[in-house]
């Protein structure tokens, strides 16, 4: 399959295998939510928006452009005068809200898993962990001078070594939020990689953790169709 650069549309017959595949995915997740975590510069935005899209029955969102419209004002400004203590709190409200609602896309803020209160929340859906090696998320984003201005944290000194801190401290935390009986999904992510290559992937982890992990209702149709037992959907 070709994997066309970041922000082209993929060719016909690549199209039309996504579609395929997304729609797939849409009918077996049967409601669930799916919730993008990771590092700041991963793509968890532009790949939660095209697989909502793309999906069709599920509403893409993200819980940092929530924030922005509650508090009419950029993430990074409610984080510098609200301090990181009473944005966490907000960033908390906001997935409670969401995790209530059924067929949603989120994409989280990188900080989202620091708050042991929304491990819960996350786990009542799929959890894709978009994971990027620190060097590239670096590459990614100092090639932006307005990706970095965005983002409060790496603010004032050198930036790759403020982004490896975040990335140590939290490394442990998204694999710990992302782990339960209910998901443990990991995308390895690298620069080269389109918005659909990332998709693909993500659907593809999603439907090899669903086959491993039946609900309880297909294991219990399977029993019964094992026993000669007709299952009425």
């Amino acid at each position: 399959m070709n994997t066309d650069a970041l922000g082209v549309a993929p060719a016909g017959d690549d199209e039309a295998y996504i579609r395929l595949q997304t729609a797939e995915l849409g009918s077996q997740l049967r409601g669930t939510n799916v919730y993008f975590v990771g590092m700041m510069g991963t793509g968890k935005t532009s790949v939660a928006r095209n697989l909502a899209d793309r999906m069709g029955r599920y509403t893409f969102m993200d819980t940092d452009a929530i924030i922005e419209q509650l508090m009419q004002a950029p993430v990074a400004k409610v984080f510098e005068e609200q301090g990181e203590e009473e944005f966490r709190d907000i960033e908390a409200r906001v997935l409670n809200e969401l995790h209530s609602y059924v067929k949603l896309v989120v994409a989280t803020g990188g900080g989202i898993v620091k708050e042991k209160r929304n491990w819960g929340k996350l786990q009542t859906g799929l959890v894709v962990w978009l994971d990027m090696a620190i060097d590239d998320i670096v590459k990614r984003l100092s090639s932006n001078e307005e990706e970095v201005s965005k983002r409060s944290l790496l603010q004032g000194g050198d930036v790759a070594a403020k982004l490896q801190a975040i990335y140590d401290e939290r490394k442990a935390m998204y694999e710990q939020a992302s782990t339960s009986s209910s998901a443990d999904v990991r995308v390895y992510v690298s620069p080269d990689d389109s918005v659909d290559a990332v998709v693909l992937s993500s659907v593809s982890e999603l439907q090899k953790f669903i086959d491993s992990n039946p609900p309880k209702w297909q294991q219990w149709k399977d029993s019964a169709k094992a026993s000669g037992i007709n299952w009425v959907n």
